[in-house]
């Protein structure tokens, strides 16, 4: 069944679909998903992101996380990289470059990535082959433990399903996904509160 497909079927089980539930067909359909089976990412693809375009970005954050690290993890602390939804590993690669030019802080280090789509895990492993023994790909945040970490999520945030509300005579309603917009009358979605 295509994503369409599904996504009419929830509506016509329903009578409408949240805006979450449309965002996790969409985006995260085990078969079908938009992040799940393909690479959106590159200058010939969907879009691009500024790790891509250039390595300043990935080169600032480092100098960020070098200064955390020494000021807040004196000599001896060990510490997690956990980067979310690593795109193609190009922002890692360029934060780990360049601390890597700091063998104290960068042998301190220990990276996760926590990514859903298998063709872009295959790309990170590439682009980050030089920092291969740093890196574990996981599939839950608990399998980093309980070292301090710094989450990295570029763009991450824009992609996790949303619900949306509306206030409409002083009740909070949730907006919701119909077939035809001209029978999504306020009046008829859901009262929350």
């Amino acid at each position: 069944m295509i994503i369409e497909d599904k996504i009419k079927k929830v509506i016509r089980d329903n009578g409408y679909i949240t805006v979450d539930g449309f965002m996790n067909i969409a985006l995260f359909d085990k078969d079908d998903g938009y992040y799940i089976k393909k690479n959106p990412i590159g200058a010939n693809q969907d879009f691009i992101t500024a790790p891509e375009i250039s390595g300043i970005f990935g080169e600032c954050l480092a100098g960020f996380i070098t200064i955390k690290i020494q000021e807040n993890l004196k000599n001896s602390g060990k510490i997690n990289l956990i980067e979310l939804g690593a795109g193609r590993g190009t922002l890692l690669r360029d934060i780990l470059d360049t601390i890597s030019k700091f063998n104290d802080i960068y042998q301190r280090i220990g990276c996760y990535i926590l990514d859903v789509n298998e063709e872009l895990v295959e790309i990170q492993k590439k682009t980050l082959i030089n920092h291969a023994d740093k890196i574990k790909w996981v599939k839950n945040i608990n399998e980093s433990g309980d070292r301090p970490s710094i989450f990295i999520a570029n763009e991450f945030f824009d992609a996790l399903p949303i619900k949306q509300f509306i206030k409409l005579n002083s009740e909070i309603k949730e907006r919701v996904i119909k077939f035809d917009a001209s029978l999504c009358d306020p009046k008829k979605h859901r009262v929350l509160f």
